[in-house]
């Protein structure tokens, strides 16, 4: 096996070729794209996940297409299975990993539960909120029942709730996640009591 040359330049390209179509779930991604050069990315109109990409017209017919799909390392499957029953080759590239906390990052977390300092919480994954209840453990999950907690998408709030926590689902963005907790709370002031 040959070792590699620590000295060796990886020339890329300066430009995102035009022929190569990028689609991205939702804004945030799309705006995260044209930041590095990358414009243009197909946004869906309808959902901001794999089921909203997958109703964009050019994803409809891909037979004989090649599709990378960047994602987490264990993402879900649904995006890549539908477009190879379509017909496309896919690929997956993980370019970030998901990770629980250590298990003393939920001290500072139990102390806010208990003093009331925690007027809501915001998890943008059902992982994210797995990680959460598994390292909060039963006794501080009880200390969880009076924080809203908002999600920015249904299949999100769904898995809360087979989880035992009911969750406010908001449009899935970013603005929608800030324009939810703005009207939670504008009816449900926070007072010093609180």
């Amino acid at each position: 096996m040959a070792q590699s040359d620590p000295n060796r330049v990886i020339a890329y390209p300066l430009r995102w070729p035009a022929w190569l179509m990028p689609f991205a779930p939702g804004p945030g991604t799309a705006e995260a794209l044209a930041a590095v050069g990358i414009g243009n990315a197909r946004v869906p109109a309808t959902t901001f996940d794999s089921e909203g990409l997958l109703a964009l017209p050019e994803l409809e017919d891909v037979r004989g297409k090649r599709v990378i799909v960047f994602r987490g390392d264990g993402g879900r499957e649904a995006l890549g299975d539908t477009l190879r029953a379509r017909g496309a080759a896919v690929d997956y590239v993980a370019c970030y990993r998901r990770a629980a906390p250590s298990p003393n990052a939920t001290a500072g977390l139990v102390a806010t539960l208990r003093e009331r300092r925690l007027h809501a919480i915001t998890l943008t994954s059902s992982e994210g909120l797995d990680n959460l209840l598994d390292a909060l453990g039963d006794n501080a999950r009880a200390l969880l029942a009076d924080v809203p907690l908002f999600v920015p998408h249904p299949r999100i709030a769904a898995h809360a709730r087979d989880r035992g926590w009911t969750a406010i689902a908001t449009p899935g963005s970013d603005a929608g996640l800030i324009g939810g907790l703005l009207e939670w709370f504008a009816a449900h002031p926070i007072t010093k009591a609180s």
